[in-house]
């Protein structure tokens, strides 16, 4: 069974949630907003297939064959860190441009949603009522 880590929920508690604010509300309504899936986080990487399935066939035929071949190299290697401002996202918008669907495809690939529980890793997949209260010194 996993253990939960009561001192990052008990900080997390006092401060506020990133989308809906305080946690001033009843436990109910604190576990809800920590258990809602609302926020998106950057995926820690993506694979090169899962690129090659995002480029737009259009934009890639619009390419020329030198940079055809250094795309395919790119989808050919296996991880990618999707970082804003990272070696990956600076050479397709290089390649393709910024206003691309190939740009805006990977942009929105690399967007993962998640709840601000999952987010803090606090050690179980959802948060109760009983955690919260006991967080709270309440149980």
């Amino acid at each position: 069974m996993a253990k939960i880590n009561y001192a990052t929920l008990t900080a997390e508690l006092a401060g506020s949630h990133p989308v809906t604010g305080a946690y001033d509300a009843d436990a109910q309504t604190a576990a809800d907003e920590l258990n809602a899936v609302n926020i998106t986080q950057i995926k820690a990487n993506l694979t090169g297939a899962e690129i090659w399935a995002s480029t737009d066939a259009t934009e890639y035929a619009a390419l020329t064959a030198d940079q055809k071949a250094q795309w395919l190299a790119f989808c050919g290697i296996t991880d990618h860190d999707p970082s804003v401002g990272g070696l990956a996202q600076l050479f397709v918008v290089d390649l393709y441009g910024g206003a691309s669907a190939t740009v805006g495809n990977l942009g929105s690939l690399r967007g993962d949603n998640v709840s601000r529980a999952s987010q803090l890793n606090l050690g179980v997949s959802v948060i109760t009522i009983s955690h919260v209260k006991a967080a709270r010194g309440e149980a």
